[in-house]
């Protein structure tokens, strides 16, 4: 199948409310080793997708772009035997009709490329994990997407990613640490890997001198004082404000929604969703709806200042606040692209005196929020006595409400983290420093 821009003129022309045609092609490597085994793999996906959005639903119809017949979609999409979504609300925010191409390098991936990016796995392997079992992956994909829509936007945008994984094992417990950005692959080779996982030689250090936390029970359903390590920062951040601030959760059950200049969180805290961030990994010129990405700031001070909108919650709650509708194959859900903390200015040296005797946390298995209430799962506590490291503990879980957590923050450090991820198959990052927080209720995994 050639570009869809061929369907422009059919588009603009359809008898619908609002109609756009999406070209979405991926190409993706994998590299993995485990120290005296490796592997690659590659895969390419292509597919087309016509979503219309009529009297107040969306109608779908995606398949693979060899076979994308455009009369065919049509027919389906009007006999409504397509994926039909409903919505409370009947016309979509108006917006800025753009046209424009931004393609990033892809670069190209060769034999001789393949082998240099094991050869860094195995340098990470030797230097970080000390040649403990250990498995690193680094994922590469290019993505390219074209966009024509009703409205007379037509867009190109072509973005690589990369994601680097690492989990090693020990004495029982498992470390793991991942980082991300979006460049070309050959941009990993200027990456400080020392630095970028800091926190696996000392969790390492910590298991393999034995010092490991031997009363595990002094810490069930107690309170304490805690450093969160980025990961974790990143995890409260991202179910704390990401989950909170979707708009669209709101206008589809009918909840109501927090009202904007309340106060939610703890006066040290401001966060923003950038887009915008250079090589940030949830990084795009446009959302999957056609919008310019702009940075906006959603908490200021503790203080409530937006939510994440699409044009259909744009127009429900009167908004002018859109650019964050993400997902092509169903209708564009309100999600974050880089949640960016705002940096304080303790040292994490500083953090450790002002505890005197609590946890650093490090590590991330999960977290999830339900409602008011956040866990956060964690792979390890560092125990804290007088300023010093002194013992590692199994996972630990954080608990408590989503207002205690965030007026606990206490402090910030100084220097930012990514913590790439995907959310339903989307790119998201979060930034997030050290964060000191006070009387974290927290209980070992086993506890729960």
């Amino acid at each position: 199948m050639v570009g869809i821009t061929i369907f422009e003129d059919k588009i603009q022309h359809l008898n619908f409310d609002y109609s756009c045609l999406i070209r979405y092609k991926a190409y993706s490597y994998t590299w993995c080793f485990r120290g005296y085994s490796s592997e690659f793999h590659s895969s390419y996906d292509d597919y087309t997708i016509l979503r219309v959005f009529n009297r107040g639903s969306w109608l779908i119809y995606a398949c693979n772009s060899r076979d994308f017949n455009f009369d065919k979609a049509l027919t389906s999409i009007r006999s409504e035997a397509t994926i039909t979504y409903s919505l409370p609300v009947r016309e979509l925010k108006e917006a800025y009709v753009v046209k424009d191409k931004k393609i990033m390098d892809k670069g190209s991936i060769d034999d001789k490329l393949k082998f240099e990016v094991f050869k860094l796995m195995e340098e990470i392997y030797e230097n970080i994990c000390r040649r403990i079992a250990s498995e690193i992956i680094v994922e590469y994909s290019y993505v390219e997407k074209e966009f024509i829509d009703s409205d007379g936007r037509r867009i190109i945008e072509g973005i690589p990613r990369v994601l680097i994984t690492l989990y090693t094992h020990a004495s029982n417990m498992t470390y793991s640490s991942s980082f991300g950005f979006s460049s070309s692959i050959e941009h990993i080779f200027k990456i400080r890997f020392d630095e970028v996982f800091w926190s696996i030689p000392l969790r390492l250090k910590l298991i393999l001198r034995r010092y490991v936390f031997a009363k595990p029970t002094l810490i069930v359903l107690r309170k304490h004082d805690c450093i969160f390590a980025p990961e974790v920062s990143s995890a409260l951040i991202h179910e704390c404000i990401g989950h909170l601030l979707q708009a669209d959760k709101y206008m589809m059950s009918g909840v109501r929604r927090l009202p904007l200049h309340v106060k939610i969180a703890s006066e040290e805290l401001t966060v923003y969703d950038n887009p915008l961030i250079i090589g940030g990994f949830g990084s795009y010129y446009y959302d999957d709806e056609g919008i310019p990405a702009r940075r906006k700031c959603l908490v200021e001070d503790g203080i409530l200042i937006d939510y994440l909108h699409n044009r259909a919650t744009a127009s429900f709650y009167n908004s002018d606040s859109i650019g964050n509708g993400r997902g092509l194959g169903h209708p564009p859900i309100c999600l974050h692209s880089n949640l960016q903390v705002k940096p304080g200015d303790w040292k994490v040296d500083e953090m450790m005196e002002e505890v005197r005797e609590g946890f650093l946390l490090v590590g991330l298995i999960e977290g999830k929020s339900d409602g008011g209430k956040v866990i956060l799962e964690v792979e390890n506590g560092i125990y804290i006595k007088d300023g010093e490291p002194k013992y590692i503990t199994g996972p630990l879980l954080v608990y408590g409400s989503r207002q205690g957590l965030l007026h606990s923050i206490r402090g910030l450090g100084r220097k930012l983290y990514p913590k790439p991820g995907y959310e339903k198959g989307l790119p998201i990052c979060e930034y997030a420093p050290f964060m000191l927080l006070s009387k974290v209720g927290l209980t070992p995994y086993f506890a729960v």
